[in-house]
């Protein structure tokens, strides 16, 4: 399979977009991260993780698969404006849905645990950035192969968090703050993202019928199950840590975390700007494959032979940091390969049930493992849940590749 040169520029202007806004979006934290630690200290910084860790459950329920089935369905009618328009209402209707119900069920949990209801505010807070996060319409701009579109709003909003982060947190009582603005700038770039939607591409939100949203609810259920599920070893292995280890600790890990994901925003970087392309024709799938699997291995190379080095630029004591990212190196071309199988083939030729069963059963079973691991080994129990559930979903996706190629 070759592109055409125009096909090329296409996914490089996508590719370039998208760089750019999950950069600005990752290369935020990294600036304030050492912030943060030496205006709040690593404790505080724990308790911030801790309660993102907990909104991030109900993210990855307000998204509800939309990543794949949202963008599947817009790549695939990206020239029909007015089937584009009822579609896109049906997920956004859907989205507000989740929002109200999703909100009603954490307010209990933090009105129902004492721990969370202490700090009352920075759980609010963290439930209102996850839920902008994940009910921005990335999915929209990324159908339409129109990322230019989306990636200067997020930069300008995540460069008003930044200094408004510099401004206004200036002593360790202001940690609510770091997450109270962040959520603050991410709603704003859902509101510009909205606008610009309708502006540029002419999409009108129609009032769609219950049963549509059924629908949608329906459909979109193995594709939930499969991006929900990681949450059981994911944000898990943060959050169940947190029950056992001091918050110094935690914030340990989640700064390690903070490096990985970075590397990992590659993976999602490529493979958003590939799969509209390979959703309308599979044989660029091997192009797709081929760029994926070399990247994450690079990655993974790199991060665990520099681990000292990038936390010591980010650091000051990074001795702690750097073992654990050394250790979360692997995780990187896991995520990558799985990422390829997954997304960009096995959910393009409708086997989301597939997804949904090795992401559920490898997710379920590091989870359970993780209850007895994390309390006897710690931080290293908390990289090993990690690094052993995406191994495990690396190889049985690759499995199941080779079975529908």
């Amino acid at each position: 399979m070759s592109f055409k040169r125009q096909e090329w520029r296409s996914l490089a202007e996508n590719i370039i977009s998208m760089a750019v806004m999950r950069g600005i979006d990752f290369l935020v934290p990294l600036i304030t991260l050492p912030y943060i630690v030496k205006v709040a200290g690593l404790g505080n910084f724990g308790k911030i993780s801790s309660a993102i860790a907990l909104a991030l459950y109900f993210g990855a329920f307000l998204q509800y698969g939309f990543a794949i089935t949202a963008l599947r369905d817009v790549a695939r009618c990206r020239n029909h404006m007015e089937k584009l328009s009822n579609i896109v209402s049906r997920y956004y209707l859907t989205a507000i849905l989740l929002f109200l119900v999703g909100f009603f069920i954490y307010l209990l949990l933090i009105f129902s645990i004492n721990a969370f209801r202490q700090d009352f505010l920075t759980y609010i807070l963290a439930f209102m950035l996850v839920a902008g996060q994940s009910i921005m319409p990335i999915w929209l701009f990324q159908g339409l192969e129109q990322m230019k579109r989306v990636a200067w709003v997020t930069g300008v909003t995540r460069i008003v968090y930044l200094f408004s982060l510099l401004l206004l947190v200036n002593d360790a009582k202001d940690y609510p703050l770091v997450v109270g603005l962040n959520a603050f700038a991410v709603w704003l770039a859902v509101a510009v993202s909205v606008v610009v939607a309708k502006r540029t591409f002419g999409i009108r939100i129609i009032l769609a019928e219950f049963n549509n949203i059924i629908v949608v609810l329906r459909e979109g259920r193995d594709a939930f199950l499969s991006q929900f599920a990681p949450n059981l070893y994911n944000n898990s292995a943060l959050f169940i840590l947190g029950f056992y280890a001091p918050s110094t600790t935690v914030g340990i890990y989640s700064a390690s975390s903070k490096i990985i994901d970075v590397l990992n925003s590659g993976g999602y970087i490529i493979s958003g700007a590939f799969i509209p392309k390979v959703a309308r024709d599979l044989a660029s799938h091997a192009i797709f494959k081929k760029i994926m699997l070399v990247n994450g291995a690079v990655l993974s190379v790199l991060i665990f032979i520099f681990a000292d080095k990038v936390s010591d630029f980010l650091f000051a004591s990074s001795r702690e940091v750097a073992e654990i990212v050394r250790l979360l190196a692997p995780s990187v071309f896991f995520l990558f390969a799985t990422i390829t199988f997954q997304s960009g083939f096995l959910c393009l030729i409708g086997k989301d049930a597939v997804v949904r069963n090795i992401t559920v059963v490898s997710s379920l079973l590091f989870f359970l493992l993780g209850l007895f691991i994390i309390p006897i080994g710690g931080i290293h129990g908390s990289a090993a849940m990690l690094v052993g559930a995406r191994a495990m979903m690396c190889g049985l996706s690759y499995m199941a590749y080779r079975r529908f190629l």
